[in-house]
């Protein structure tokens, strides 16, 4: 079985060096051809899809930027805990907190990386009406002080 903690070394130093510029070039190689890829807005299999998903981000938000925090290796599952940064269109800053799971094949190449991340928290509270819906039904969820 192939150590795969070159693959996850390398995978993760593409994530944080992504730019719109190396996107095809330095992070498409590193997926299987009907590899899949999932967050909390997408499900997509296929390079081309996955491309596109990451084509929307830069089109959307400013100055993107992955950090990978701590990273873990099993066999050919790793997991990443990482922090995505951003600046929206009127250049407030973002920080997003998330995990990534993340399955390598034979060939070291990424078949599937799943994203877990509180859309709730990071997104949803922030829109005006719905925020206080959500922060209200937070407070009413809390145990009592």
């Amino acid at each position: 079985m192939r150590d795969h903690t070159a693959d996850l070394d390398a995978y993760a130093a593409a994530f944080e060096a992504l730019t719109p510029q190396n996107l095809a070039s330095d992070l498409g190689p590193f997926y299987a051809e009907q590899a899949y890829f999932e967050d909390p807005f997408n499900q997509v299999y296929g390079w081309e899809a996955i491309e596109a998903i990451f084509e929307h981000m830069f089109h959307t938000v400013h100055h993107p930027k992955f950090d990978v925090l701590t990273r873990a290796l099993s066999s050919d599952t790793a997991f990443l805990e990482w922090q995505f940064t951003f600046f929206d269109r009127q250049y407030q800053g973002h920080k997003i907190y998330g995990t990534s799971k993340v399955v390598f094949d034979a060939q070291g190449r990424v078949l599937s990386h799943v994203d877990y991340w509180d859309t709730g928290l990071y997104i949803y509270q922030k829109v005006p009406v719905l925020g206080a819906i959500i922060r209200w039904i937070n407070r009413k969820l809390r145990p009592a002080t």
